[in-house]
């Protein structure tokens, strides 16, 4: 039995997780968590009295108790987090003095480059200052600089306080930006190498350089436009966002390369610290850290010989999001990521198997994956797009060969760049190869009729949404529907004279003594209950070389006697 395999029909972790999922996605607001708390408690006592005088389970209904109760507190406590965070706001109080001019934050992200050449970066508020006045400010904001390069993260900034045009968003020039205090040393390190790395990837991809900086660091200031939307029309805009699959392919190029040097112990150890060093390079984004996470669980468990179910590591990652960073989990690259991921977790192996009557095994697990995650993020990729297109698993199955060798051709190039700078006309050839073809299927792909309800309204995407989420459900139970009816059938049919629906033995075919085979268990059979009239007790099988019969008519009894020569028997019989 694979111990991957869950022991029982819901783990608790898993309803933790399912409970502060509940709890945090069904918001109606602050005046229905009562209610809804209450509701979630009752559905969990209902489960656990089920598991526990039902089925005879009391500890899997103490445990189903405690687990929910967790995850509505976990729930709770994500929720009142959530709304501090909204009501601390990020711009000036009604009853703030007016004589505020000016605004001092912090830097807590990564910028990036957005419509107008405007780049945007994430700040919090430190306090605001202006005609004698000091007051001291908190509250998550973001700054949109026209012009200049990205600020470093951890840095101070001044900016004026009459930029604000929407609700915690600052327009401000670049002229009227000041950086108060450098970022920290460790912060500045980082930027250095990220700006260093981001000028590398860019001079060994040639055409393909924004493409490399978009999956490798997460950047895509230098995106092509076009490109982007065949991305995004080809449902294969998650290639372009950092997720487990490029975090997947790093490991694999890690464990290749330290792999036959350190063995795969230590390999596996020292790519838990590269996970991490990349973690920090490129920003804890939710996919990215939702990856590292079930990276380290899974190499922890391996460690200590105790492998999980990926959907383990998955409930686990969620509820670690939910007490670091609750606020990203309302994002919708937060929402879409996991769905993958769960999806793949619970309906990866159903549609391998579905699939595996038409394509080979690799293909088949591949496409696998990409219908599997569809079935999950599709309904709500419809409501917020309103935009669905069916050859995306197939897209994406063909495009990810293609990614990894541009991602390892990318780091080979850049690494080749970097000792020897005038060798970047010949690095870049073969990465604007496959640049070329991967663009060109994305272009393909694009191309091909999607279902779209844009034009047609919420109603219409709420429609749509139900009907992919109904298909999913439907190839999800398709399998098990069958195997029921199939069951139903065996168990409605009549027994005839010699047929039992207990255990059956083949008879032998004649083999002669000696020869690997069921001999034992064929000798067993004359034994069994419903056995055929007229069959002798005390025969053997045909051809099974028996002897004499013995009391109990077994044959060839000589191999249960303790001093017998033949107490051990040969390889061929250990195998049958």
């Amino acid at each position: 039995m694979n111990a991957t395999k869950a022991a029982g029909p819901l783990r608790p972790l898993r309803m933790l997780a399912a409970a502060s999922a509940l709890f945090v996605y069904l918001d109606p607001g602050t005046g229905g968590r009562g209610w809804r708390a209450a509701l979630l408690a009752l559905c969990a006592l209902v489960y656990a009295a089920w598991l526990g005088l039902a089925k005879g389970r009391r500890s899997a209904g103490r445990s189903a108790m405690l687990a929910v109760a967790a995850g509505l507190a976990l729930g709770w406590l994500a929720c009142v987090r959530i709304d501090a965070a909204e009501a601390a706001g990020g711009g000036l109080a009604s009853g703030a003095p007016l004589g505020i001019t000016t605004l001092t934050a912090r830097v807590t992200g990564d910028g990036s480059l957005g419509a107008k050449a405007m780049r945007r970066h994430e700040v919090t508020l430190e306090c605001g200052q202006g005609d004698g006045v000091r007051v001291s400010m908190s509250g998550r904001a973001w700054v949109y600089v026209r012009g200049g390069d990205s600020l470093p993260r951890g840095a101070v900034v001044e900016f004026p306080a009459a930029t604000q045009a929407a609700d915690r968003r600052y327009f401000v020039e670049l002229a009227h930006l000041t950086i108060l205090k450098a970022p920290p040393a460790l912060e500045g390190f980082r930027f250095r190498l990220r700006t260093g790395l981001l000028a590398v990837l860019a001079r060994a991809g040639g055409r393909a350089g924004p493409l490399l900086e978009a999956l490798l660091v997460g950047v895509r200031d230098e995106l092509d436009a076009d490109l982007s939307a065949a991305f995004r029309d080809s449902g294969c805009a998650h290639i372009l966002a950092l997720s487990g699959q490029h975090l997947g392919i790093l490991a694999a190029l890690a464990a290749a390369l330290l792999g036959p040097l350190m063995g795969p112990i230590r390999a596996r150890r020292l790519s838990c610290v590269l996970v991490v060093f990349y973690l920090w390079l490129v920003g804890p984004s939710p996919s990215v850290t939702r990856a590292a996470v079930m990276y380290w669980l899974a190499a922890l468990c391996a460690e200590l010989d105790r492998p999980q179910p990926v959907s383990d590591h998955l409930c686990a990652a969620f509820a670690l999001a939910l007490i670091l960073e609750p606020a990203q989990a309302r994002t919708l690259s937060f929402q879409l990521s996991y769905l993958a991921v769960l999806g793949m977790a619970l309906c990866g192996g159903l549609h391998e198997f579905l699939l595996a009557r038409w394509l080979p095994p690799k293909l088949a697990r591949g496409m696998a994956a990409g219908t599997s995650a569809l079935s999950a993020t599709a309904p709500l990729g419809v409501m917020s797009f309103g935009r669905l297109n069916p050859l995306s698993p197939a897209a994406s199955l063909a495009a990810g060969p293609l990614v990894s060798a541009l991602m390892w051709l990318g780091l080979a190039g850049a690494a080749v760049v970097a000792l020897v700078p005038r060798s970047f006309r010949l690095v870049r050839l073969p990465c604007e190869a496959v640049y070329g073809l991967l663009s060109r299927l994305m272009g393909t792909a694009a191309r091909f009729p999607a279902v779209t309800a844009a034009r047609a309204g919420d109603g219409g995407k709420l429609a749509l949404a139900g009907l992919v989420a109904a298909l999913a459900a439907l190839v999800y139970a398709v399998p098990y529907a069958a195997y029921r009816a199939g069951l139903a059938r065996y168990r409605a049919k009549p027994e005839s004279p010699g047929r039992s629906r207990g255990l059956r033995l083949a008879q032998g075919a004649g083999r002669p003594a000696g020869q690997p085979g069921l001999c034992h268990a064929e000798a067993l059979w004359a034994e069994l209950p419903d056995s055929p009239s007229g069959q002798k007790q005390d025969s053997g099988p045909p051809g099974g070389g028996v002897g004499p019969p013995r009391v109990g008519g077994r044959a060839r009894r000589g191999r249960h006697d303790p001093g017998s020569p033949a107490r051990r028997p040969g390889l061929e019989r250990l195998r049958d």
